[in-house]
């Protein structure tokens, strides 16, 4: 009696067989196991049968897997500089509030404020620091906004 075979031999130079990756899968790590299971056997046969096929998908795999390590990359960089964006708008925040509540305080307050400022010469220098970093970031951001300007004429 002749035997009957479901499996058919490859045309490229492997014999990979249903069997082979089946039994195969058997003996992977469980986290590639978990992987594999997205796949109908009779796919991953049809991927391993062709080997230009089959690295023209591992390719764009690759390509698929650097795209969402830039995005991985993008994203991080994005939400620090928002980060520091909110601490900045912050700062400026807290400063604006300062000066509402100072406008809003009568005459006899506000030279008793001063008094008081006055005393603590660290807030004064730190309050000069931080006036000269926004002065000059608001220089550079003109700088290159007249250089962008120039070379789109």
């Amino acid at each position: 009696m002749e035997e009957l075979t479901t499996e058919r031999k490859q045309t490229s130079n492997t014999n990979i067989t249903l069997n082979n990756i089946y039994n195969g899968i058997k003996k992977l790590k469980p986290e590639y196991q978990k992987i594999i299971l997205g796949y109908k056997l009779p796919d991953l046969y049809l991927l391993f049968e062709n080997n230009t096929e089959y690295q023209k998908y591992l390719k764009e795999l690759i390509d698929n897997a650097t795209i969402y390590i830039n995005t991985f990359g993008a994203l991080i960089a994005l939400h620090k500089e928002a980060l520091e964006e909110s601490k900045r708008t912050q700062e400026f925040d807290i400063l604006d509030t300062m000066n509402e509540v100072y406008d809003s305080l009568p005459e006899d307050k506000k030279i008793e404020f001063c008094e008081n400022m006055l005393s603590k010469k660290e807030f004064f220098v730190d309050a000069y620091k931080r006036m000269m970093d926004t002065f000059e970031s608001a220089i550079d951001t003109q700088k290159c906004e007249a250089v962008e300007g120039v070379a789109e004429n």
